[in-house]
């Protein structure tokens, strides 16, 4: 009679301990798809971490190089501009002209030099003649 009596909640014992395992089923099913789909996230994630960390280095490094190069062709202006001081001193480069302008002038000169070199070659030529 108390087996009978029973029966009914053991029943419904039964019903709900399917219940809560298909509800745990459920559950861990539905975590181990929001773990996959953070995980490739995650993946994801550090990938373009890692790609941005290599295009700052990069960029710095370039930084660097274009200040290192900055710096060197600054140097280079400056011994620009004492070589041109000490041609114009020396007679080389006339700078009293207001519209003067020293590496036209250089230019000149050049072609001056090539000028004379040719016209001292022609001289040397008819003087063996």
């Amino acid at each position: 009679e108390a087996e009978r009596d029973a029966a009914p909640a053991l029943a419904a014992r039964a019903t709900a301990a399917a219940d809560l395992v298909r509800a745990l089923h459920t559950a861990a099913e539905a975590g181990e798809r929001v773990a996959d789909e953070e995980e490739e996230r995650s993946a994801t994630l550090q990938a373009t971490g890692e790609t941005a960390h290599r295009d700052a280095t990069t960029a710095a490094t370039e930084a660097q190089r274009a200040r290192s190069e900055a710096g060197h062709l600054r140097q280079r202006l400056t011994e620009v501009e004492q070589e041109t001081a000490e041609a114009v001193r020396a007679g080389w480069l006339d700078d009293t002209a207001p519209d003067a302008d020293p590496a036209r002038a250089a230019l000149a000169a050049n072609d001056a030099e090539k000028t004379a070199v040719a016209a001292w070659d022609t001289a040397r030529d008819a003087a063996r003649a």
